[in-house]
């Protein structure tokens, strides 16, 4: 009848919406790697051996501290996910925990900087402390990623993934360009980490 058609004609609408969000994610997420692969294999290329290993390590510390951003991300759309009718409440709660762990981790990780130069052997302290200026976009965006996956607002979620990868191997380009060293690959990471959060 009538309303078994208008039943299953929106099951129809709202799957093809759930696969064209899903697929807007995807994209967003393969350019994100591979604009980060891609910058990676510049630097490779462009820094030379020694620097590279140094920016190398200095990537390896981020990927360890990123635990926590994606920790706030699968927190904040669980719970937003989970109560709906309390999403402007929990999303303040949710932006108020991802900007007090932001400042604290960002903050530890300025602190650690000569403990970082010296187990890196980097010889620069400015190239160390470029890892706490990244860790508070970093941390700070998961909280923000978290909100939009709780509120499957798919598009600017997507979008915050693009200005990740995008910003990363856009200032970073530039930057070694400039100037081929550590500290400069570093500096475009930090900045891209801000891209994201501006988004």
């Amino acid at each position: 009848g009538p309303v078994g058609f208008a039943t299953v004609s929106k099951m129809a609408t709202e799957t093809s919406r759930r696969l064209r969000s899903g697929a807007v994610i995807a994209v967003a997420m393969g350019i994100m790697n591979l604009s980060t692969y891609g910058y990676t294999v510049l630097a490779a290329h462009t820094i030379g051996k020694e620097a590279y290993g140094a920016f190398s390590a200095l990537m390896g510390a981020l990927l360890v501290i990123s635990v926590l951003s994606l920790g706030l991300q699968a927190t904040g759309a669980r719970r937003i996910s989970a109560a709906p009718d309390q999403v402007v409440a929990i999303e303040r709660v949710v932006l108020g925990v991802g900007l007090r762990s932001a400042l604290v981790l960002g903050a530890l990780c300025l602190l650690l900087a000569p403990v970082l130069n010296t187990m890196l052997h980097l010889d620069s302290l400015p190239t160390a402390l470029l890892v706490g200026v990244a860790t508070f976009p970093l941390t700070y965006m998961g909280g923000q990623a978290g909100v939009l996956q709780g509120e499957r607002r798919w598009a600017p979620l997507a979008g915050v993934y693009l200005a990740q990868g995008l910003g990363r191997i856009g200032f970073g380009t530039v930057l070694i360009l400039i100037s081929p060293t550590e500290f400069s690959a570093m500096l475009g990471v930090a900045l891209g980490c801000w891209v994201p959060v501006v988004v």
